[in-house]
């Protein structure tokens, strides 16, 4: 079966296509423009051109955590990933603004009043490839900027590899709360970091399924030393250690 032209549904790629595809239309326009929309685990974005700046697209982005997120790790994967689109702007209930500096952008040339037709002919020939030159300019940002959230959420992850690879004895415990109702815990010991997720399931089908898979996974690491340890919990009080609870080996 030829799977080349299918799309998987957003949360299972990295790249959000229609964040894309409002990126590319957005640096191509020198007007005004806006377009907002909801993502995965409930963050947001906004694709705007302002009418101060018509020619400067920003791509704003807030999702829960985002606090947390910046404060380990993610800060510094800005000013490492995507320096040349932090240019210092913000937008009002974003955690973070992305920005696409106009100096960077290929333009057209105007056509003078006085120009004879055959300079005339001659600037709408070079125009003609200067907008072949937008438009992969567009596409190139958009395949950068699409892929913002996805390596922004897991930045904590990434500090906390490094780290080990350039040998930081720091020990820490960081704790994410990514989405609404769920969390990540970030446990970097001198040598090691483990990294704990949580899933909440609130339906009662999907409690049933979840503790069925959850189980069987646990009773595999009997059988297999290298199986990520699993650990089911019913009901967890918000008051709790999960950590202390969870007993990882490390």
């Amino acid at each position: 079966m030829d799977l080349s032209g299918f799309n998987l549904i957003q949360h299972v790629k990295p790249e959000n296509l229609v964040l894309k595809n409002q990126i590319v239309a957005a640096v191509q326009k020198n007007s005004y423009y806006t377009h907002s929309f909801y993502d995965y685990d409930l963050s947001a974005f906004e694709v705007f051109n302002t009418v101060e700046c018509p020619e400067k697209t920003h791509v704003a982005f807030k999702c829960f955590g985002a606090k947390e997120i910046l404060a380990n790790g993610g800060r510094d994967f800005i000013l490492e990933e995507y320096k040349k689109f932090d240019l210092g702007d913000t937008h009002l209930g974003y955690d973070v603004v992305l920005s696409v500096d106009p100096d960077d952008k290929p333009r057209k040339v105007k056509v003078p009043e006085d120009a004879s037709e055959e300079e005339k002919a001659k600037i709408k020939e070079d125009n003609a490839e200067l907008k072949k030159n937008i438009e992969k300019f567009a596409i190139e940002v958009g395949d950068k900027l699409c892929r913002f959230k996805c390596d922004f959420m897991g930045a904590p992850i990434r500090k906390a590899l490094k780290e080990i690879l350039e040998d930081s004895k720091e020990c820490y415990l960081v704790e994410i709360p990514y989405r609404k109702d769920e969390k990540y815990w970030i446990k970097k010991g001198e040598n090691n970091a483990v990294f704990f997720f949580t899933v909440n399931f609130a339906d009662k089908t999907d409690m049933a399924i979840a503790k069925i898979m959850l189980n069987e996974l646990k009773d595999s690491k009997k059988s297999s030393s290298q199986s990520v340890p699993v650990t089911y919990f019913s009901k967890i009080d918000p008051g709790s250690d999960l950590i202390n609870e969870l007993k990882v080996d490390e």
